[in-house]
This record gives C-alpha cells, structure tokens and sequence, in this order.
C-alpha cells in the first residue's frame, strides 16, 4: 500500500515528496522482508526438528590386538552418516600417552579434501583433527583420517573420540548432526 503512493507522490512531484517517498518505499519494503521470515517460534521448531533428525556416528576402526614389536598401530577414524549431506568435522581424540605415541595423521586415503588442523598434542594425549569437503558433502561411510601411533610399553589402550567433536551437516545452518561416537580398546602385548 505504501509503495503504491510513494510511486504516485514520486510521479506527480518527485523534488517535493522525495523524502516522504523513500519513507513510504522504505517502510513497505521492511514490512514485505517481516513478511518472508519465521517467527521465532517457526525457527525454534525449525531447530528443534534439525536436532531430532541427528543421524551422523562417529568411530574408530583397529584390531585387537598388537604387539610391543610392532613400529606402528594404524587406527581408522570413519563417519558414518545414514542421511543428508557432510560438509565439516571436528573430531577430538584423547589416547594413553603413557603407552601409545601419536606419530601421524594421515590424511592420504581420506574422503575429506580440505584440513584446516591437524594437531597433536602428545604432552596431553590428544588430538585434533578439522577437515571439509566442499558441497555436496559426503553422504554414507567416509575415511577421515588414519592415526598412527608407536606402541611404548604393554598395556591396555583406548582410543577415544570426544563428545565435544562435531559434524556439520550441509543443510544452509551447519546443524551439529553427531549424534554418537564410540572409540576402540585394544591390547598391546608381546
């Protein structure tokens, strides 16, 4: 409605009614934005149904067992997601320092193109690991990234992946999907 006058006004006498008009213009063009977004309560139902459709694991692939002669133990860290599009991750570690040493992360047979951090911290017994995959993203089971560590001394050994890790999914909010993560324990012998 205030369009339709601020355009008359514009046409009869554009110097006199200039400002009046950019008003009018202003005003129907905000009320017509208001318009075409949720209300706050459509948003929170909008989130609250991202967050029941969570569907995203992430876990740790390796053998039972491993022996102390053994120079290197290679873990698989893979996501799993059954629906919708993966662009980002954030995967935690935490390991026993006192009986695994974290040497690498090899990124050469993942499903990610793009590392933004992989960093360990062997004082702490953790690691980082930040990769994307630009659009679509990834869908189904992916490789992330191989851990390799060197075994130091007999023991039992869990690898675990922190619930503070995150997958983002590729739906226009990067909505955290992960839902469950579950790490490895495996034995160092002889």
């Amino acid at each position: 409605m205030f369009y339709i006058i601020a355009i008359i006004l514009i046409s009869i006498n554009p110097i006199f009614c200039s400002t009046f008009a950019q008003s009018a213009l202003l005003a129907a063009l905000i009320e017509i934005k208001q318009e075409n977004l949720p209300s706050l309560a459509e948003f929170k139902e909008r989130i609250a149904s991202k967050a029941e459709e969570k569907t995203v694991s992430l876990f740790i692939q390796s053998d039972q067992r491993y022996s102390l002669t053994e120079k290197e133990v290679k873990l698989n860290i893979v996501l799993d997601s059954e629906k919708g599009f993966i662009n980002a991750t954030s995967v935690i570690i935490s390991y026993p320092k006192d009986i695994l040493n974290l040497v690498a992360i090899d990124t050469t047979e993942s499903d990610f193109s793009i590392f933004l951090e992989k960093e360990i911290d062997q004082k702490h017994g953790t690691a980082i690991i930040t990769c994307l995959q630009p659009f679509p993203g990834i869908i189904g089971k992916a490789n992330i990234v191989n851990l390799v560590f060197q075994p130091l001394k007999k023991g039992d050994a869990w690898v675990k992946i922190s619930e503070d890790s995150m997958v983002l999914a590729n739906d226009g909010y990067g909505t955290d999907v992960l839902n469950e993560v579950s790490g490895t324990q495996f034995l160092i012998g002889n």
